[in-house]
């Protein structure tokens, strides 16, 4: 059985990535209307607004600083003749223009509070994080849906068509090296046959399991079901863990 967690987990980023995309690509639509129905004029570098960042950095002596961002306040003038002021919507973590200096401002006719600064990153980068991440979600939940259907099929099939066999349980593994969820890695089960003279033949492992099963198994004769014709197809029967 695939493990309920692992089908929530899999859904959740598929439905997190769609959502993403679905953001993205109406980022990028008000984005070109906005290109479309807008003028860049000078701007006037004025002060900047100090933003305080709940993330502490530790540096190479161990001391722990915290973490600022910038973000520049611009004054430019629209067409009416009025002087506008507002502060970009994109900061970085040092003063990226001096004081007075002269910078490229894009605003929607009629809408000077829609003003910000005429350069790429301010323009597109949030669109194309939301894109990124929106790609890299919807497949990464895409491809392991997939994965746990075949192994979903995989198991059925051999419950139904291979060769049980008992096997030895060997030990309970915390697998380190792979996803987390909340920080915590999964466990998977160890058994082995015995070739002969008590000389361990073959080894099996269990699918991904995000509850250890130590207690469950003390006592417990496990099984594996194996395809009849090519022994690394196999499923650990684990039906008793639910």
């Amino acid at each position: 059985m695939i493990n309920l967690i692992s089908r929530f987990f899999s859904m959740l980023c598929l439905i997190i990535g769609i959502i993403l995309l679905i953001s993205a690509t109406h980022g990028f639509y008000t984005t070109h209307y906005f290109l479309k129905n807008s003028v860049v004029v000078d701007g006037k570098i004025i002060g900047y607004q100090t933003r305080f960042s709940d993330i502490h950095r530790t540096n190479h002596r161990g001391r722990s600083s915290s973490t600022y961002s910038y973000y520049p306040e611009i004054a430019f003038e629209n067409q009416q003749g009025n002087i506008i002021r507002f502060i970009s919507r994109t900061g970085s973590n040092h003063q990226s223009y001096a004081m007075n200096e002269t910078v490229q401002v894009r605003y929607e006719l009629g809408h000077p509070q829609s003003a910000e600064l005429d350069y790429f990153s301010n323009i597109w980068l949030g669109d194309i994080i939301l894109l990124v991440f929106g790609i890299g979600l919807t497949s990464f939940g895409s491809l392991k849906f997939y994965f746990d259907q075949k192994k979903k099929a995989l198991y059925a099939e051999l419950k139904r068509t291979g060769k049980k066999i008992p096997v030895k349980f060997e030990r309970v593994e915390q697998m380190e090296n792979t996803v987390k969820i909340n920080n915590r890695s999964p466990y998977r089960i160890v058994a082995y046959i015995e070739k002969k003279a008590g000389v361990k033949g073959k080894t099996f492992y269990s699918h991904k399991l995000w509850k250890d099963p130590t207690l469950l198994l003390e006592g417990r004769q496990l099984y594996v079901y194996i395809d009849k014709n090519d022994l690394n197809r196999y499923v650990m029967d684990l039906d008793f863990l639910q």
